[in-house]
Formats: structure tokens, sequence, C-alpha cells
């Protein structure tokens, strides 16, 4: 296949305009498919892709993605922006470390339990009206729920969850102020009417960290610096 390297571990089609992929049911040595910004509304991952690690189909017309129970070893899944209405992810990825989802159509986002190495899922602007972080994924560091529906969030405790922008959601104000209690929590950015609520949690930030004051949003998984800084290939 012309987008495989010579190993056959990376499969890289970006940018080209493509309206269909065919990945080989021989491509077993498969560890990488960097599939994004093209035209592609279907992607079928051969269920042979057991070394599986990575997956970029962001930007692409794809209505459904399904990954195989078989990518046992799968860290990163990136399908930003491509008018997901379903995402299906077994609960064999216990690899899975990274989940950007953000900008497409999704009304439901599973989270299994099973997910115990998870540390970042980015699922802004979705139609998602509930989120549950099951309890066993205390790894999580950064939680990014805005310009969602939301009215009921559920996160893990005790977890190591550092940042959490959650503006733009109908989340009840009560829920809110309490997220400020997580043990290792650094940056919330949540909306405006609950400011006061948080300006106290910043400012004993700023005093223990030596940071500046700043209601900014301090993560944007759309921001390529921030990509680089979890994988290489993202972009």
């Amino acid at each position: 296949m012309e987008y495989l390297n010579e190993d056959g571990t990376v499969l890289d089609c970006s940018n080209r305009g493509l309206t269909e992929l065919v990945i080989p049911v021989t491509a077993v040595n498969l560890r990488k498919i960097i599939c994004h910004h093209n035209r592609l509304t279907t992607l079928v991952i051969p269920v042979t892709c057991m070394h599986l690690e990575g997956l970029n189909c962001s930007y692409n017309n794809l209505s459904t993605l399904v990954i195989p129970s078989t990518c046992v070893k799968l860290q990163i899944i990136g399908c930003g922006c491509s008018g997901l209405t379903e995402l299906i992810i077994p609960e064999t990825c216990t690899a899975l470390t990274t989940l950007y989802v953000w900008s497409n159509s999704l009304t439901q986002l599973p989270i299994s339990a099973t997910w115990t190495k998870i540390q970042t899922i980015s699922c802004l602007n979705n139609q998602l009206t509930s989120l549950v972080i099951p309890s066993t994924c205390t790894e999580l560091k950064t939680l990014a729920v805005m310009t969602n529906p939301l009215t009921y969030l559920q996160l893990p405790f005790p977890c190591q969850l550092e940042n959490l922008s959650c503006y733009r959601t109908n989340l009840p104000y009560h829920d809110l102020e309490g997220y400020n209690k997580v043990d290792r929590m650094r940056r919330i950015y949540s909306a405006h009417k609950i400011y006061y609520a948080l300006k106290r949690y910043s400012y004993k930030y700023r005093a223990s960290r030596k940071a500046s004051y700043t209601w900014d949003i301090p993560f944007h998984p759309l921001c390529a610096r921030y990509n680089r800084q979890s994988t290489e290939w993202a972009n």
C-alpha cells in the first residue's frame, strides 16, 4: 500500500483529499493510522491491527467510528471534527491514555471503567447531556467538556485532575463549585456565573505556585502546541 512506511508500522495519508481508505488486513504490524484532513465517510480498522497504538482520523466526514476489540494496545484516539454521531470504543482498550472527540455530534460518550490509564478527555462542542467518569479512572488529568448541553458531570474521587474546562454548559452551580476541591486541580475554566466561587481558589493557586492570575483557557485541544505535547504525529 502506497501510504505505508517501509516496515509497515505507520500509515500516513493525511491531507490527501481521500474519499475512501482501505486498510489491508495484512497490515498486522501497523502501529499508527494517520488519516486526518480528508473526506472519508467510512473508516474500517481491521481486527488484525492488534499492535495499533495511535489513531488520528480528525477532520473527515465520518458518522460512525468503531474500534475493534483486538486493539488492546491503542493509546491515543483523535477523531475531532469528523461528524461523528456514534463512537464505539471497547472495554478491551485498557491502554488508552488520550481521547480527542471534540466538535462532533455525539449525544453519548461511554467511558469504560477499564480505561484506568486515561489521562486526557476532550469532548468539547458535542451534544452531551451527561458524562460519567468511572471511579477507576483516577489518572485523569485533563477534561474539556465545554460547549455541551451538560446537566450532569461525575468525576472520580480521588483523581489526578489538573485541568477542567466546563464553560458553556448547563451544569448546576453547586456541582461546579465543588470541583475546586480536587486535590491536584490547577486550572478551572468555567462559566462567568461561578467566577466568584472559584476566584478564591485561583488566588490560592497563585500564592502556592507563583503563577500569574488569569482566566484564559489554560489549554486547548485544537492548539497545535498542546497536541505536540501529547504526540508528535497528532497534527
